[in-house]
């Protein structure tokens, strides 16, 4: 033998001596005879699944990490609400932080979710889905409602002209708002914790509280809250 050829009828072992395999024979390795491609086929598959298993594991130990920075603590694999605090100058005197409930799908399926799609009186189309204020009762150790929003999808003054309800995928990553409402207008909530409760097809889900550290100044002349 020269040139390092192997002998007649022999072939390398491993998945590297298939190569020249016909097609069909390199695609359906369970062909009687041809066991080794079979073999390596699943080898092959087993680590394309194992490696993206660990990119998806990747994916959400980033996500929960990067959540519990912001937030404080980590979000289940499913529909969660969070509440966010921004700052805005409204012409509203005393008044300089507006809040934002947020449901985002964590999960690993797109979710129906009910939502109201409407248009400003600017003609700005968006989508907003229904809540509800609480009020933590320190003495009797509970919440109760200060302003009920679950259900309210329609038109009203100076502020949305048209809406309608609709149902449509929430996909995952995604996030639904309630908009932004400033909530220190509302009258008497100084010093008071308060949350959101976001109502996702007739189910609460709770925000964590947070505490109202302003108010209005001067006399209260019924103003925007929600922007």
């Amino acid at each position: 033998m020269q040139g390092g050829a192997s002998p007649a009828g022999h072939e390398p072992k491993g998945c590297e001596g298939r190569h020249k395999k016909p097609l069909h024979q390199r695609l359906f390795g369970n062909i009687p005879g041809d066991r080794g491609v079979y073999r390596c086929m699943k080898r092959r598959i087993s680590v394309v699944t194992l490696s993206l298993a660990v990119a998806v594991m990747a994916v959400v130990a980033a996500v929960e990490v990067r959540h519990r920075a912001v937030f404080g603590h980590f979000a289940p694999l499913s529909l969660h609400a969070d509440v966010s605090v921004a700052k805005a100058d409204l012409g509203i005197p005393g008044i300089t932080k507006v809040y934002e409930a947020r449901v985002t799908n964590f999960g690993f399926w797109p979710r129906r979710v009910e939502r109201c799609e409407f248009i400003t009186d600017a003609f700005v189309p968006g989508v907003s889905i229904g809540y509800r204020l609480q009020q933590l009762d320190k003495s009797a150790g509970r919440w109760r409602t200060v302003l009920d929003a679950a259900a309210n999808c329609q038109p009203y003054p100076l502020g949305i002209t048209q809406a309608r309800l609709t149902s449509k995928l929430l996909w995952p990553g995604q996030t639904l708002s309630t908009g932004a409402e400033a909530t220190g207008a509302r009258q008497g909530l100084k010093g008071e914790t308060m949350r959101f409760v976001v109502v996702v097809n007739g189910h609460d889900l709770p925000t964590t509280g947070f505490t109202i550290d302003e108010q209005v100044q001067g006399p209260d002349v019924g103003y925007r809250v929600r922007h």
